[in-house]
């Protein structure tokens, strides 16, 4: 049974849920509420086991996806998570959650044209490094600049 794992504010955009509601309307997917700073999701968890949910759509941000991947895997719930690109550092999200053990079954919809830290990324991670030399630089960083360069090019072609 499919799950979504959303807060309060993104549930309205779970396009998945709605897409695997219309394709199994006898079993659509259960919805979940996760709150912002969050800092446990046992009863998540359990709610998601008792589902027997094999594949739970995440639509978090990254402190809100560590503490339920922690949680979910202390707990013994191992089904398939896909989630949004607001978790594709994936270095981040294992050092968050306790180890690349507890990640194995995430998959992230990302943006980028290759993993973070890729020799393909390099040039905007360098770029955004330089600019803003006080902030971490995460995949989350590099979404941005699509639209900027975007942006460039056509007023180049204008």
């Amino acid at each position: 049974m499919p799950a979504t794992l959303a807060s309060k504010r993104a549930r309205p955009y779970s396009k998945p849920r709605a897409i695997l509601a219309k394709a199994n309307p006898a079993a659509p997917p259960t919805v979940i509420e996760v709150a912002r700073n969050i800092s446990e999701a046992t009863t998540q968890v359990l709610r998601l086991k008792e589902l027997k949910a094999d594949l739970v759509y995440i639509v978090l941000y990254q402190t809100e996806s560590s503490v339920f991947l922690r949680d979910a895997f202390n707990n013994g719930l191992k089904p398939v998570y896909v989630t949004t690109s607001t978790t594709t550092d994936f270095p981040d999200l294992a050092k968050r959650t306790g180890g690349e053990d507890k990640i194995a079954n995430v998959y992230a919809v990302s943006s980028l044209k290759a993993p973070f830290g890729a020799e393909a990324v390099k040039k905007y991670s360098d770029i955004f490094t330089r600019n803003f030399p006080n902030e971490p630089t995460v995949s989350f960083s590099l979404l941005g600049m699509s639209g900027a360069y975007a942006v460039v090019e056509g007023l180049k072609r204008a």
